[in-house]
């Protein structure tokens, strides 16, 4: 007892973090996110361009020696930045932002400081909504729906753990994606 998995519901095709994020960088918001997708867009056109194993090859032989197909998706689609700023810099200079990269690694790490305090923000939220649930509307239910932040950013359903199994119970694959999140009621 105690124990709630969080599902986000409606409005799940929306990036919550990236929103109180957004809400965060303020007025530099949409100059940070320009610098964001500028490099990214150029690492795919370069990736179509000469292929994604010669560009992997170049950057792993310029000192990204991590560097594989499952990286290039990630930095071409949901990464801020590479984790580290000199691989990042390097990244840059192979793209030839050699002007730029004063700005765009500011820009990132503004970002990603942003992304940070959001996830803060919204993890103080959901704690919050979920210490405020009243056991009593669980009368009878596995699952409370709320909203998040309003309308605006969707719903999320609060599943109640009534009981732990003994046992392991394999689960679909695609079940994965629901982003789900367990948080102790405490």
């Amino acid at each position: 007892e105690g124990m709630y998995i969080l599902k986000r519901m409606e409005g799940a095709g929306r990036d919550v973090l990236e929103e109180i994020a957004n809400s965060i960088l303020g007025e530099s918001s949409s100059v940070c996110r320009q610098y964001q997708n500028k490099w990214r867009q150029v690492l795919r056109e370069k990736s179509q361009e000469v292929s994604e194993e010669k560009v992997i090859s170049e950057l792993k032989s310029l000192g990204i020696n991590y560097i594989n197909k499952d990286t290039m998706k990630r930095w071409t689609t949901n990464a801020i930045k590479p984790k580290s700023n000199i691989h990042f810099n390097i990244l840059l200079k192979y793209l030839e932002f050699d002007k730029q990269i004063p700005e765009i690694i500011s820009s990132m790490d503004k970002i990603h400081s942003a992304h940070i305090e959001a996830g803060q923000k919204l993890d103080k939220l959901l704690r919050e909504k979920i210490n405020n649930l009243d056991i009593k509307n669980f009368s009878g239910k596995v699952q409370i729906d709320f909203d998040l932040l309003g309308e605006n950013m969707g719903t999320i359903s609060a599943f109640r753990v009534e009981a732990r199994l003994n046992v392991l119970v394999k689960i679909p694959k695609n079940w994965g994606g629901w982003g789900i999140r367990e948080i102790t009621n405490a």
